[in-house]
């Protein structure tokens, strides 16, 4: 059977997940002297359509019955024959089950089946860029190899961890819900940066390239831009000037990763709601769960981490960003290809430390409800760690990523939240009484109704002059201060808090680091007790005994040098 008729010349059938096959063909644009590619859906193969699209195209359609025909037995042919060349296209992205086996849907599929094809015909730039050892050579000079602990290799954990969440969703029987970790504080702390390292794992890190949104535009539209992506890590910028009714309804659509039913144009039924598996990186200069209710459902997805230091330096953060614009989605399919083969021995790996997890709570007599749903967080994490380690050949503090999220995490959830108690001593006070200016009006200028209030141990300064009497000027501006000065004492909660986990964390000192995994080498160095043991398959697989014996050894070395002394 020939491939052209009068008019057109068939193409091949190009197929999109979730639509209809299309039928591909060619034309010559008569105005612009040129052949040009045309598709239409196998459904919508009508005559009438066939001759509008043509026409449309500048292309001659004079028996569009006969043209239709063809194109119907072309496509009949193709599919029994395989004669013409089969397109496959996906708009999903991240991780999905095909005949019992995952498969990784970035701008191509990765797979254990070499024969299955697809690319990527969405609106995000998934195309791997650049070159994976300039990444690496970056991550060691900028991260690793610094002279303090890098909370950047926290980042870099969590956006392999929202390739790992959805994985362990998917093929190991686990339930974990989307989490945002929050970023917030005041600028040059780093959290562009941050945000930059986030979304470059498995996209372009531009924003609006990518991954990377703001909260600018309404909650819908922006769960829609994150639905169909099943694992890719996902940057929400700008969080701010929103009210607590819909950060809480935003943190639970994010949290479920589902967005709220809405109605089809018209009131004709529901539309489909887009779902989503995913770790969001979010920022803005205030707290996210102060703007909400604070419930356990809401701390249980949302994350925070006040005025942390993420960069140490304006050239790291500029040596970072610069590497990443040219370099970027080329290391969540090398993380892909690394769960699909060795799936059990990572889901092994994540039971472990799960049970860390669970035994460190215990010790530590962390009593908070919610333990148990933000442990998993620290164990998932902490696993990606690893599992970059392996994969890319480098030696992330794998004691330093778990306690870090072990402190942001489960400690920061140890206790409920307190409101801050404002107490406004009458003597702190001083209240002046004046005549409100402006365009005049009843009663506006004419009486003694602005109040001005000034709070001695802060210096701040109400004015209110708004409302028709004195006494509902004084009533907001007293409501005012009240706002102020919770804002003040929250603000020292914060900085308080940030300091107590800094002290738990440590400084990151290289001469505070526990134990290094080199993995290229094999090697495992307890720095505290000066050993080293080339057995780290075995250690990474629980065998751990000879560390423990050499470790009591050490103390009661040191139990007796101080018994000496003392005698």
């Amino acid at each position: 059977m020939t491939n052209e008729s009068k008019d057109i010349k068939f193409v091949g059938i190009s197929v999109k997940d979730g639509q209809a096959p299309a039928i591909k063909f060619k034309v010559f644009d008569c105005i612009n002297d040129k052949t040009i590619e045309l598709s239409i859906p196998r459904t919508e193969l009508l005559p009438r359509n066939v001759e509008n699209l043509i026409a449309c195209n500048n292309g001659i359609c004079e028996e569009p019955e006969e043209i239709c025909n063809f194109l119907l037995k072309s496509y009949n042919s193709c599919l029994k024959t395989r004669q013409f060349h089969i397109e496959r296209y996906h708009t999903q992205v991240g991780w999905k089950e095909i005949d019992g086996k995952p498969i990784y849907l970035g701008q191509n599929v990765i797979s254990d089946n070499e024969t299955l094809q697809s690319e990527y015909s969405g609106k995000l730039d998934l195309k791997p860029s650049g070159d994976i050892k300039e990444v690496i050579d970056m991550l060691n000079c900028e991260i690793i190899v610094t002279q303090e602990w890098s909370k950047l290799e926290a980042i870099l954990c969590a956006a392999v961890g929202s390739l790992i969440l959805s994985y362990a969703n998917h093929f190991w029987d686990s339930d974990l819900n989307n989490v945002i970790l929050h970023l917030f504080g005041g600028s040059s702390n780093g959290k562009s940066t941050a945000l930059t390292l986030f979304a470059s794992v498995a996209t372009n890190p531009q924003k609006k390239k990518g991954y990377w949104n703001t909260y600018t535009s309404t909650e819908g539209s922006l769960i829609k831009k994150i639905g169909n992506n099943e694992g890719l890590p996902v940057v929400i910028d700008e969080i701010s000037g929103v009210t607590k009714k819909q950060l809480d309804s935003f943190v639970y659509s994010i949290g479920n990763g589902e967005e709220k039913d809405r109605l089809k144009p018209g009131g004709n039924g529901l539309q489909e709601s887009a779902v989503f598996q995913t770790v969001v990186l979010s920022s803005g200069e205030l707290s996210l769960l102060k703007k909400c209710t604070q419930n356990e459902g809401l701390r249980a997805r949302c994350f925070e981490f006040a005025n942390e230091q993420w960069t140490y330096s304006k050239s790291q953060a500029v040596h970072i960003k610069s590497c990443l614009s040219k370099n970027y989605g080329l290391i969540a399919p090398m993380i892909a290809r690394e769960l699909i083969h060795n799936s059990n021995q990572w889901r092994k790996r994540l039971e472990f430390y799960r049970e860390r997890v669970e035994q460190e709570i215990e010790k530590r007599n962390i009593t908070c409800s919610i333990k148990d749903r933000v442990g998993e967080y620290v164990a998932l994490f902490t696993l990606a760690g690893e599992v970059i380690n392996v994969t890319l050949n480098v030696s992330l503090d794998i004691d330093k990523v778990y306690e870090f999220f072990f402190t942001n995490i489960v400690v920061a959830n140890d206790e409920e939240a307190e409101e801050v108690d404002i107490q406004i001593d009458d003597k702190d006070i001083r209240i002046d009484v004046m005549r409100a200016s402006g365009n005049g009006g009843q009663c506006v200028n004419t009486t003694d109704s602005a109040v001005r209030l000034t709070h001695y141990p802060t210096g701040i300064v109400i004015y209110s002059q708004t409302e028709k009497s004195q006494i509902q000027n004084k009533e907001k501006a007293f409501a005012l201060l009240r706002a102020k000065l919770y804002d003040l004492e929250t603000q020292k909660a914060h900085d308080a808090e940030a300091d107590a986990r800094r002290s738990q964390i440590g400084t990151g000192d290289r001469a505070e680091k526990i134990r290094t995994y080199n993995f290229p080498q094999g090697r495992v160095t307890d720095h505290r007790i000066g050993l080293t043991l080339y057995k780290l398959d075995k250690i990474m697989n629980g065998d751990i005994q000879e560390i423990i014996d050499a470790c009591i050894a050490a103390d009661q070395a040191k139990k007796l040098s101080r018994m000496e002394k003392d005698a």
